[in-house]
């Protein structure tokens, strides 16, 4: 092996770009099941996106009050909703 020739020795940087791909192929197999955790939330989507200042501003509107069994409906709903 000729020691001038630099096309002929080997690389002493492959260990970086082995180490980079390794990393890379992990972080993607670690990210595979938050994927999943994350879908069991989208059933919650709408809760999540919830303005309860707006919400709680719709209940006391002096327009269209909602009556007491209005609002123990929605109790339930939402309570039904979370089972």
């Amino acid at each position: 092996m000729d020691k001038n020739d630099k096309k002929k020795l080997p690389d002493e940087n492959t260990w970086l770009w082995d180490a980079y791909e390794l990393l890379i192929s992990n972080i993607e197999r670690a990210i595979l099941p938050l994927s999943e955790y994350v879908q069991t939330f989208e059933a919650f989507a709408k809760e999540n996106a919830l303005n309860p200042d707006k919400y709680v501003k719709e209940l006391d509107s002096v327009e269209a009050p909602r009556t007491p069994a209005e609002l123990r409906a929605d109790i339930y709903e939402n309570m039904k909703k979370e089972e």
